[in-house]
């Protein structure tokens, strides 16, 4: 049975949308949602099931500019969406926050109480700046916090909410800390890593650019390692988003 079918054929009010922008980040959530089925919506897979008691479809549309197509398919076809949360990892901007943090944009909604998170990390309400790069430099995102007083910064929100907004659903944004800061990030080694066009990893490439950049082979390997605790806290604040939602 395709998603959208389902979820046309058992319209109850309250759906929620979530959409990431890589796999990695959608299995925060997936993990933790029942009765799961999966088909493509514009191409890219899409799960359809229940999260903190309601029904939810979720989706890794892509990077950047790339979650265009994809996340506006999603939101034209499936009906009755009640909110829509663009969600994934952040890097900081504000250097109270640290790795496994999350930042909930623009506030905390009604009946929402922050959950308890992994190491004592903690969910906070703020600004997030949609950003078109990755911001690798401290100094950058010193001045980037300077400039906007934005918590973290994020490469979807700028296109997906928009979209929504001409369909009249209403967004948010949820963004787990993967990057603080202080931290100086191997841009060079990310994008060998991730093909944001084709929304995939490229692990020969990746293992090209670590043998030439021996450096930033290790400061990439700590950022990865980081990105359990986010992906697991980015997790347990979205199921109580989405339960906490209009009934």
């Amino acid at each position: 049975m395709r998603v959208v079918r389902y979820l046309q054929d058992d319209a109850g009010p309250g759906r929620v949308g979530i959409l990431f922008a890589v796999p990695h980040e959608l299995g925060s959530v997936l993990w933790r949602m029942g009765d799961v089925r999966r088909d493509l919506i514009g191409g890219v897979p899409a799960f359809a099931g229940i999260l903190g008691g309601r029904e939810t479809v979720v989706m890794a549309a892509g990077m950047g500019e790339a979650v265009a197509g994809s996340a506006g398919e999603l939101l034209a076809q499936v009906p009755r969406l009640s909110r829509v949360w663009i969600a994934g990892y952040g890097g900081g901007l504000d250097p109270g926050l640290r790795r496994g943090d999350v930042v909930v944009a623009p506030v905390f909604p009604s009946g929402f109480s922050p959950p308890s998170l992994g190491r004592g990390r903690r969910a906070v309400a703020g600004n997030i700046l949609h950003v078109s790069r990755v911001i690798g430099g401290a100094a950058d995102k010193a001045r980037l916090f300077r400039e906007s007083g934005a918590l973290c910064c994020e490469m979807e929100s700028g296109v997906i909410g928009p979209i929504a907004d001409r369909l009249g659903i209403p967004w948010g944004g949820v963004r787990a800390i993967s990057d603080a800061a202080s931290e100086d990030l191997p841009v060079a080694l990310l994008d060998a890593s991730w093909d944001a066009r084709a929304s995939k990893p490229t692990p020969g490439k990746l293992l090209w650019a670590m043998a030439r950049r021996p450096r930033g082979a290790v400061a990439f390997l700590r950022f990865v390692s980081g990105l359990g605790l986010a992906r697991e806290n980015l997790g347990r604040v979205l199921e109580e988003l989405v339960a906490a939602g209009p009934q």
